[in-house]
């Protein structure tokens, strides 16, 4: 997961990725291709709430070793959050 600015609104918006076992079955790769170089393009989420756009994809950032020689899918998040922590919120 990574913070990738504060909103004029005030929240955060953070993006992060998850791997998993297994396979697109159907539907899109939420990675659109740009160019000719594998796996470098756009991701293309789908907004599941004002605040949360999440899609999969087959091309694998930073796979964990243990996850080599299997079919993995990674999941792509952007999410949007108010600071709710006590700790001071950074500009």
């Amino acid at each position: 997961m990574y913070h990738n600015a504060r909103e004029e609104n005030g929240l955060h918006n953070y993006g992060g990725w998850f791997h998993f076992v297994g396979r697109i079955e159907s539907g899109a790769d939420a990675l659109r291709q740009v160019g000719d170089v594998p796996c470098n393009g756009v991701f293309e989420l789908e907004s599941l709430s004002e605040n949360f756009e999440c899609g999969f994809s087959n091309c694998l950032g930073l796979l964990p070793k243990a996850f080599e020689r299997r079919a993995v899918v990674q999941l792509e998040f952007i999410t949007k959050v108010d600071w709710i922590i006590a700790e001071p919120n950074p500009v």
